[in-house]
């Protein structure tokens, strides 16, 4: 438990830095789970500020085979991120790792079925290394 409160606050912090609007919808979300007293779901979140578990399934480079063409991650639950960047947390991060991952936004006015652009923050709850990358590398309606 102890854990998980540590990687929700680095998750947290990475994904709003400063945003008010950011950190009410993690508070909320955070309250609304500790009241329940139940575990935490499973899988990716999908309403901002939530949070669930899952665990690093891959480290990859964004393009395969280019190791310094940046950071890419999959989580157990379908969770993904990319980055341009080499991420140091995601370097430090295992397979297996548990995780927890932290919807912050969604895109907004896409065109219908592309939903690319929603932005995470992950915690690895091994290292308490944390993240915060959109799941794709163009924004919903672009390239």
């Amino acid at each position: 438990m102890r854990q998980i409160e540590r990687g929700w606050l680095a998750a947290r912090n990475a994904g709003c830095g400063k945003d008010v609007g950011c950190l009410q919808a993690f508070e909320s979300a955070q309250l609304a789970w500790l009241r329940a007293a139940a575990p935490l779901p499973t899988g990716l979140p999908t309403r901002p500020g939530a949070c669930q578990m899952a665990a690093v399934a891959k480290i990859v480079s964004r393009l395969e085979g280019m190791a310094d063409s940046g950071s890419a991650v999959e989580e157990t639950g379908g969770g993904y991120q990319v980055s341009y960047d080499m991420i140091a947390a995601i370097s430090r991060a295992h397979a297996g790792d548990a995780a927890l991952v932290c919807l912050v936004s969604l895109p907004s006015g896409c065109p219908p079925n592309d939903d690319r652009g929603k932005i995470y923050a992950v915690a690895d709850l091994r290292t308490l290394g944390a993240w915060s990358l959109p799941d794709a590398e163009h924004m919903c309606g672009g390239a």
